[in-house]
């Protein structure tokens, strides 16, 4: 909508998109609101005001930036993905602050595993945040696939559940890293509601690949595990940094095959480097 030609100047101006009611993306398509990848790109605003729906086709792509600036989407209502692909800020040089906030609900079910949410390709921070609760349903559970909220990046991330967390299947990882040429950033995760997760792979942190200075926050009202691949910290500290997990109520346990696990730190070694990341965890409740 706003840049993408290289045969003329690239955009320097603020973007501010606004689209009164819903914005669907359902069908064979590729959307961008805004490329420019010169270093006086300013901000992209998009504000959406009732849902945003992603679905019909594997191949509806919606990009809201591919640009050095910062990035908001601001979506009123709803966000549902059925099929289809998101990127929130696609440039791997953007160093502005990137957000996906979501008044209600975001839904992910997807029965395509090419399918994907990602939130951020850049180096700035990420903020994602819901008002209501965050719903996994279904999604591909391979590397790269589901929901990541910062791709190959050294980004510093926010997740941030105003409702409930509930995972039945698919691929949630918060920050995601397959360089040996990336250090990723630390991940802040909290959910006011409680964390479910029954099914499907949950990352917090995932990178095997490079060891790093990043650390995690994890803080949730409580903790419901009944099956799945729950690791929260896949990486390697190679300070003695602390960690901080906190449960204010119950941690229920409730394993439904010789398959699952749960892993609050869960990487020992990425050559040359052993993790030293702390553990800290406190429930306030019952461990069950």
């Amino acid at each position: 909508l706003l840049g993408g030609n290289n045969t003329i100047a690239k955009p320097t101006g603020l973007m501010n998109a606004t689209i009164t009611n819903d914005f669907f993306v359902n069908g064979a398509s590729t959307t961008t609101f805004l490329r420019s990848d010169t270093s006086a790109a300013q901000k992209l605003n998009l504000k959406i005001g009732r849902d945003l729906i992603i679905s019909g086709s594997t191949n509806a792509n919606l990009t809201a930036a591919n640009s050095i600036g910062a990035s908001t989407v601001n979506i009123t209502r709803n966000f549902t993905l059925t099929n289809g692909k998101f990127t929130g800020q696609a440039n791997i040089n953007s160093s502005g602050t990137d957000s996906i906030l979501v008044g209600l609900d975001f839904l992910y079910n997807s029965p395509t595993a090419a399918d994907y949410v990602k939130c951020n390709f850049g180096k700035g921070p990420v903020v994602f945040r819901t008002t209501g609760n965050f719903t996994m349903l279904n999604s591909g559970t391979l590397a790269g696939q589901g929901f990541e909220g910062a791709s190959n990046s050294t980004s510093n991330v926010k997740i941030i559940i105003g409702g409930g967390f509930t995972q039945s299947g698919g691929r949630f990882c918060g920050s995601y890293n397959n360089s040996n040429l990336v250090a990723t950033g630390s991940l802040n995760f909290s959910v006011t509601g409680a964390h479910t997760m029954n099914a499907g792979v949950f990352r917090g942190i995932d990178n095997r690949f490079k060891s790093n200075l990043g650390s995690i926050t994890y803080a949730v009202n409580s903790l419901v595990f009944n099956g799945g691949n729950f690791n929260a910290f896949q990486t390697v500290n190679f300070t003695n940094s602390n960690s901080a997990f906190t449960i204010t109520n119950n941690c229920t346990i409730n394993y439904a095959s010789t398959n699952d696990s749960l892993l609050f730190i869960g990487h020992s070694v990425i050559f040359p480097d052993n993790n030293a990341q702390v553990l800290n965890l406190t429930i306030g409740g019952n461990l069950t």
